[in-house]
This record gives structure tokens, sequence and C-alpha cells, in this order.
């Protein structure tokens, strides 16, 4: 197909193939001598067979039937790795496109299709609404417009502006950045992110980050591949309980990743933090420095990591730094080891074994199961900032491998093992209803449980405000939702009602149930 690269053709719904051959005769079989016409035509002006109607001819010329190839020559597969790989100038195609294609009328559809503002905008909102970014430039976008405004008990409001260079999936260079100011304690927090592919194959890439900003530590048990952003725990506008249990980060992080081949990643990361309590006087993270011996209020934390991410099957779109995932099934494994080092002005010496497996399974007209398990053991001694605080969530959204019903530091923990177990029924029971199936919900069913400990030695140099909690026993947290709430083909949030097993709580008290609110602006 000889059409313009720089159309989007993701602008139709709706695409339907009539595939014509021709053969000239005289001639010896070439591959890539192969032409395609393209002709975009109106299929009917009804509301439910919107969609445009693409007829493709393929004309074959200089064929042998009696030439033998071998069978390597029709296993080989041509795989695309960048953009412009295949792309032929204006003058290949002038000496190789036959007199009798005319593809004229196709560029000039697509052509306005492109420059269609009803078009521009929808595609538009729907970027918006799955990304957070809405464009200011051919080259900026703004965002993310989804944590502008944030409130907790240190930072008070807290507004956000930030930034992405963005021009489509294929961009080798990727900046973001975002300022924030928080009008109780009445400070600018700032980040900054850089990264660039070096080569297209293999594919490597380095990145750069820089993190001036108030954390909640609490809510991540795995933290790995370089991830400076900030965390949920202080991007949310509405929260229950206290939310004052944060620390103020400073973090220069360094990263090379490396794909060994499709869909398998190794990486190598570096991290400096300076870590220290976002307010002393309601959260303390000290603890006893048996080298100086004495308590320390403020960490520096030296971390180097290597880690694998395998995900086989998965569909990438994009040929950039920065790759969309398809919508396919796939599992995905993660496998981390991290070492604290006293180098500089480091204070921390600990190991970190981490791993985490995804499996989404389908279970035919019963839906689909979303399995996700993650284990670990940290090695040594490590400080509270450092270690795995059970993940827990005091927003009312619902956040992806966290326990809603926990409060921050409820559990803290050297070594664990979770388990997220979601399944959803795609309309395999609320279609069964009358009157409610008209509705197209869909039913859903979670169920999370964790169990852990923490060891003597890292519980004796603790002299923080926080009162060390293992799940020794089994805690959970299982529930039941709806998802596709909406209207139309626009059927974004969820609705989730969930409850928790009992459990001793030393720092303070959890709720029994809560109702959550899911969004899941992906198209």
């Amino acid at each position: 197909m000889r059409v313009n690269p720089k159309i989007n053709l993701n602008l139709v719904r709706n695409l339907y193939f009539e595939k014509t051959f021709t053969i000239e005769n005289d001639s010896v079989f070439l591959p890539e001598n192969n032409v395609y016409e393209a002709d975009f035509t109106l299929l009917t002006k009804s509301e439910k067979e919107k969609g445009l109607y693409l007829k493709r001819t393929e004309s074959f010329t200089d064929y042998a039937f009696d030439s033998i190839r071998s069978p390597e020559f029709y296993d080989a597969k041509v795989v695309k790795y960048k953009q412009d790989q295949f792309e032929k100038s204006d003058e290949f195609w002038a000496d190789n496109l036959p007199e009798n294609i005319d593809n004229s009328d196709t560029e000039s559809v697509l052509e306005n299709l492109k420059g269609n503002k009803k078009i521009k905008n929808i595609t538009g909102l729907l970027r918006t609404l799955s990304s957070g970014y809405f464009k200011i430039s051919d080259y900026i976008e703004f965002g993310s417009v989804w944590s502008t405004f944030a409130v907790n008990d240190v930072e008070g409001l807290k507004v956000s502006a930030g930034f992405r260079s963005f021009k489509t999936l294929d961009d080798r260079f990727r900046v973001k950045g975002r300022l924030a100011y928080g009008f109780d304690d009445e400070q600018f927090k700032y980040f900054v992110d850089a990264k660039y592919l070096l080569t297209y194959k293999p594919r490597i890439s380095v990145g750069l980050s820089y993190l001036n900003d108030t954390e909640q530590l609490g809510s991540r048990i795995i933290q790995s591949l370089g991830n400076t952003s900030a965390g949920f725990g202080t991007t949310s506008l509405f929260n229950r309980g206290d939310n004052y249990f944060l620390s103020r980060v400073k973090k220069v992080s360094a990263n090379v990743n490396i794909e060994i081949f499709r869909n398998f990643l190794v990486g190598l990361n570096y991290a400096n933090s300076h870590i220290k309590s976002a307010s002393p006087e309601q959260f303390s993270i000290d603890y006893f420095d048996p080298a100086q011996q004495s308590v320390q209020s403020k960490l520096v934390d030296n971390a180097a990591e290597l880690y694998m991410l395998f995900t086989p099957n998965r569909n990438i779109f994009g040929y950039g730094v920065e790759r969309k995932p398809g919508t396919n099934l796939y599992p995905s494994f993660l496998l981390s080891y991290q070492k604290g080092l006293e180098i500089g002005a480091g204070s921390t010496t600990y190991s970190k074994l981490l791993f985490s497996y995804n499996q989404p399974l389908k279970l035919g007209k019963f839906g689909i199961l979303n399995n996700t398990i993650e284990t670990g053991k940290i090695f040594g001694d490590a400080q509270l900032s450092v270690l795995s605080p059970v993940p827990a969530n005091q927003t009312y959204s619902l956040v992806a491998n966290t326990f809603s019903l926990l409060n921050y530091y409820d559990f803290v923990v050297d070594q664990f093992l979770v388990g997220h177990f979601e399944h959803h029924f795609n309309g395999y029971i609320l279609n069964k209803i009358p009157i409610v199936k008209k509705l197209k919900l869909r039913s859903l069913m979670t169920f999370r449980g964790v169990l852990g400990n923490i060891s003597d030695s890292n519980t004796a140099i603790n002299r923080s405000s926080i009162i060390y909690n293992a799940p020794k026993e089994l805690y959970y947290e299982y529930g039941f939702g709806v998802e596709n709430i909406g209207f139309g083909n626009l059927r974004l949030f969820r609705i989730d009602c969930i409850w928790r097993s009992e459990f001793n709580n030393p720092n303070n008290s959890s709720p029994n149930f809560g109702v959550r609110l899911g969004m899941s602006p992906d198209f």
C-alpha cells in the first residue's frame, strides 16, 4: 500500500479488506515488486455500518513457477524494528509503480481525514482520556491532567503542572517534567526525566532522571525499573484517614535497557536517594546506626539494580523509546536484584531479591481471571525507608496491586508473598438478567492476600514512629464490583465493594468495608 506514512490510519474504527491479484507473464518472481493499491469508499449512511472500505490490488511481475526455493526462504520472517525501515523515495515509486495504479484519490481522502476538525477533536479527546495529556503544540503535551490538584496532610493543596515531548510513538527521544507547589508546606517540588533510544537493533535505551518531591513510600512493595515518578499517595484529591506518613525524596537515577530479543528486556539502574521525613513532628523515620552508634533521621541510599523483564507474546505498537502495549493477553515476569552500596555518604548495605508474575487467563465464556503473584526478600539490615511496606491505598480510587482497606505502614516486612486475583465475568452473569442486560454492565470478583515477616535485626534498629507489624497470618481483602459503566461506547468506570479480614493493627484503625471507584481510560 503506497500511502503517506504520516497519515494515521487509526482514525477509522472499522477497516474492511478486499484482495485482488494480477499476474503478468514472462518474468522471474521478485517478492519486493509487490504493489498495493488502496481505495477508500464509505459503505453506507447507516449508523450501525459506519466505516471505510479498503480495496487492495497486488500485482506480481517477473515470476517463474519452476524456480525452486529452500524451505528457509518461505519460513523467513521480516520483522519491522523501526518506522522508516521500508520507506522508499518518490523516485523509487516513480520507477516501480505501474502506470495503471493511481493512488491520488486515496491519498486525497486520507489527507482530508487527517485535517478534519471534527475527527481531530474526537481523537484528541480520546488521547487525553487514555494518556492524561493534551497537545499544546506539535511536539509538546501538557499533563497529566489527572494529578493537577492533590491534597494531603503535609502539603495541603498541591498544584502540579507537567509536560512531555510527544510527536508520535516513534520518537527516539522523550523528555517529561513536572513542577508542583504545596500551599501548606510552602515548598516547590519538581521532576524531570529524559530517555533516548540509542539503537534499534538491538534496542538499547538510556535514561536519566531527577526527582525532588514528597513521596508516599508506603504505597509500593516492589520498586524497580528505575521508576522515579511520584506514587499515587501524594497525587490524589480525595483521601481517607491520616496522610502525613510522607517522605521528602531527592533522587538521581540513571538507567540502561537492552532488549536481548523480542519482549525480553535486561536493565541496569543506579540511583542516589536522599530521604527524610516530610513532617518530622508527626512521622519519624529514625533508625539506629551501629557504625556511628547514634540515631539518624536522614538516609542516603545508593542503590544499584539489575533486572530482567520477560513478556512473551506481547504486542507492541510504536518504534520509539516508549512504546504502547497492545490489548492481547500475555504473561509478565519480572526478576530484580538490588544492592545498597556504602559508597560516598551511602548508609545502606541491604540486598533485595524481588520477583513478580502476572498471568491473565481466558476462561472461555466465563470471562478472564487476572492473577498477580509478588514475592521478595531483603537480606541484611534495612531502614524503614528502604524496607517493603505492604502497599496500602488510602485514596477512594482503585489502584492495581494495592490493599484498599489498609493504612500506610500498617504492615512492614522484609520477606513477603502477595497475591492479587481479579475475575472479570465480561457479562456472563449480568447479561442473563432481563432489563439489566440492556445496561451492558459487567460484573467482577476480587481477592487479595499477603503473608510476610520482619527480622529481629531490622526491628532492633527501628527508632521511627512506626511500630513494625508483619502479616504472619494471612491478611486478605475480597469484594465484588461492576464495570463497563458509562454511556454509548464511552464506558470507563468501575465500582467495587470491598471487605477485609481481621488483623492486629498497633498503628491506627483501618476500615472494615469500603466502596472504591475505578477508571480505565484505554481505547
